[in-house]
């Protein structure tokens, strides 16, 4: 017969514990989007006296926004609709792109570390966060990769075209003239048969978004 066990003290049912879950991640490679995160700093507040280009790099300079690589701009995934509709492009293996309004390169880096026969060109108007991208790029110890800190109506013509020219999340956020300039890059930087892709923000679904974001609205 077994011993039934008494029933005033509980049974022993200690049990080795599972890690937490910063201990688990101890040891572990971190996700990309957050390598590229630079420590915060103290820095100066945005002066609203000056320009509105001025403005917003420093409050990009201030605020860090993390990047992370986007699927739908991936030059495999824009090569294969391009395929779909009758255009062939240029290899992804061995193409150049161009991203605008790059940040800190969470979405050109993963790009160029798995791609190194390919080309990679980013810029940004905000210096930190273009600051924080090549210091990645260069641990990660990236060739093929170039994140540039300059406005893109001043961009200088590239020395030879783009196959794959991305703006994901810039067209809505930045003044008429830029858009205008965004456009006109475009058309002087693409390839013949190359791809650009440019995303934008619609309404209705951004309306709710505007509003937090206009002064006026939240007045």
């Amino acid at each position: 017969h077994k011993r039934q066990q008494d029933r005033s003290s509980p049974p022993n049912r200690a049990r080795e514990r599972r890690p937490t879950r910063s201990a688990r991640g101890a040891g572990t490679c971190r996700p990309l989007r957050l390598a590229l995160q630079a420590e915060s700093t103290a820095r100066a507040p945005i002066d609203m006296n000056a320009s509105a280009d001025t403005q917003a790099a420093s409050a990009y300079d201030d605020v860090l926004y993390a990047t992370y690589a986007h699927t739908s701009a991936h030059p495999d995934r824009l090569a294969t609709i391009a395929a779909l509709t009758g255009v062939k492009t240029a290899p992804v293996d061995r193409c150049r792109v161009l991203e605008i309004g790059c940040g800190s390169g969470g979405n050109l880096i993963p790009m160029a570390a798995l791609l190194p026969d390919s080309t990679f060109v980013g810029c940004d108007l905000a210096a930190q966060p273009i600051a924080a991208g090549r210091a990645l790029a260069t641990k990660l110890g990236l060739t093929n990769l170039s994140l540039q800190q300059l406005d893109l109506r001043e961009m200088p013509p590239p020395p030879a075209p783009f196959d794959y020219v991305i703006a994901h999340g810039v067209y809505s956020w930045i003044p008429e003239d830029a858009r205008s300039a965004l456009l006109a890059l475009v058309a002087r930087d693409l390839a013949p048969r190359g791809i650009a892709f440019v995303s934008y923000n619609a309404l209705p679904g951004w309306r709710r978004a505007n509003t937090a974001r206009s002064k006026g609205d939240c007045v």
